[in-house]
């Protein structure tokens, strides 16, 4: 959940809520870049019992625009829910709330996206999702602000014996153009990760890669 200052500085807030088996769902962290503006990813992790823990932290792009990350949490039941952050830039204060969906097998499905209300203030809709056999992907997604700049959003699922992580992050190359991937690895303990950035082509447009390093182990 993103909330705002008195001076209307974003910060960022997590829900930590638990199930009937005592699986943490999010907490958050607020930090800052070399120009001391907020940023924030949310990721999802294990605990030492291979409980499913959370932790969100603010992102902005290099013009301070908002992005948007999903996070995957549980109920009380222990059963899977969305939560996505949003950023607000100074005219703008936007919240974010996420659906939860279906697929044909009654499976949760999940997608986070960026987009833009009829007044051109960013909103944003978080949704999970798993393939066919119910195992994490990964998959980056390029969204533009009001400006036209690209911005970068990753989403990532996991099934009932995964605990994915993910992470977004937008960069520059040497001439200062954003830059992205979206990358699936694994953790030490062979437990999928998911890292997102954006990339451009030789002409500086705007693409989106996905690679799968160590996809075997999924």
């Amino acid at each position: 959940m993103l909330t705002t200052d008195q001076q209307g500085k974003p910060t960022c807030t997590a829900m930590l809520t638990t199930d009937q088996q005592g699986k943490p769902t999010c907490t958050a962290m607020l930090t800052t870049d070399q120009q001391g503006k907020p940023t924030c990813t949310a990721m999802l992790t294990t605990d030492q019992q291979g409980k499913p823990t959370c932790t969100a932290m603010l992102t902005t792009d290099q013009q301070g625009k908002p992005t948007c990350t999903a996070m995957l949490t549980t109920d009380q039941q222990g059963k899977p829910t969305c939560t996505a952050m949003l950023t607000t830039d100074q005219q703008g204060k936007p919240t974010c709330t996420a659906m939860l969906t279906t697929d044909q097998q009654g499976k949760p499905t999940c997608t986070a996206m960026l987009t833009t209300d009829q007044q051109g203030k960013p909103t944003c809709t978080a949704m999970l999702t798993t393939d066919q056999q119910g195992k994490p992907t990964c998959t980056a997604m390029l969204t533009t602000d009001q400006q036209g700049k690209p911005t970068c959003t990753a989403m990532l699922t996991t099934d009932q014996q995964g605990k994915p992580t993910c992470t977004a992050m937008l960069t520059t190359d040497q001439q200062g153009k954003p830059t992205c991937t979206a990358m699936l690895t694994t953790d030490q303990q062979g437990k999928p990760t998911c890292t997102a950035m954006l990339t451009t082509d030789q002409q500086g447009k705007p693409t989106c890669t996905e690679t799968r390093p160590r996809a075997e182990k999924l």
